[in-house]
């Protein structure tokens, strides 16, 4: 988690952004994927909130993931 929490505190963090994606797509670690996730919600407007909806967007094999990405998504305000 310290790493990501590095990686979302950088400046440049748009650059990682494939990085953070593919993590979040492969990893079985619900705990760490909920941190980044939330964390990402947490940067509000930031660009990386578009992998968020990625996310979303495609196929999640993994149900508790799916739930979440739902509740971290209803943190977001609307978005137009």
């Amino acid at each position: 988690m310290a790493l990501f929490d590095l990686v979302l505190a950088h400046p440049e963090r748009q650059a990682f952004r494939e990085e953070v994606l593919s993590f979040l797509r492969a990893t079985a670690l619900v705990e760490v994927y909920g941190f980044v996730v939330s964390s990402i919600v947490a940067l509000r407007g930031d660009p990386l909130v578009g992998v968020l909806d990625d996310l979303a967007a495609g196929p999640q094999e993994d149900p508790r993931k799916t739930e979440v990405l739902r509740e971290a998504l209803r943190l977001l305000p609307p978005r137009t």
